[in-house]
């Protein structure tokens, strides 16, 4: 094959191994994969080599999972601004995995005294304000945990609702319509 030579200041025939041509003809999705991988590496030091080993099988299935869901959004032709980035699909997926599991009471510990007056000196601070960020859809549309709780007045997160609710979906952390005009917790959810 040619490559250039610096020393001739031309290009001179090379000879090349069969396995390099066969490696350079197939090598695209390996590169694409490694490449990705290295984008957001779990770094964990540890002794154990097969923890290394499953952390990176994990990161290899979430970034395949990510590779076939692109794949996806072209057959079915979404602009790109609709296609979620690498980054933005491992949250999804965190979140998805977080979210499902039942959360459990921790034990409680120390006298009950105590606990009570630590709970009235931190209710006088005023929690910060965060913006909402709407759940993943395939925590949205699972259809287990989704209970309605009530909450201060706020405006409704359904796409195309502008009312006030006091609805508060208890997964998805979300102010929702429940009324006899808009049942947007239903849409929300379905």
């Amino acid at each position: 094959m040619q490559r250039w030579s610096a020393k001739e200041k031309a290009h001179i025939q090379v000879k090349r191994p069969n396995v390099i041509k066969a490696y350079n003809q197939f090598k695209g999705g390996v590169d694409l994969l490694d490449m990705l991988v290295s984008l957001y590496r779990i770094s964990i030091r540890s002794k154990k080599y097969y923890v290394n080993v499953i952390f990176h099988l994990i990161v290899l299935s979430i970034v395949n999972g990510g590779l076939l869901y692109r794949r996806q959004c072209s057959q079915l032709r979404l602009p790109k601004n609709e296609i979620r980035s690498l980054l933005e699909f491992r949250i999804d997926v965190a979140e998805a995995l977080l979210k499902t599991s039942i959360p459990t009471q921790p034990k409680q510990r120390g006298r009950p005294s105590l606990r009570i007056r630590s709970q009235e000196e931190n209710s006088t601070e005023k929690p910060r304000r965060s913006s909402i960020r709407l759940p993943p859809i395939v925590v949205q549309h699972d259809g287990v945990n989704h209970w309605p709780a009530t909450t201060g007045k706020g405006r409704c997160r359904f796409p195309g609702c502008s009312g006030k609710s006091t609805i508060l979906c208890s997964k998805c952390k979300v102010r929702l319509c429940l009324n006899t005009r808009n049942n947007c917790f239903i849409a929300f959810h379905q």
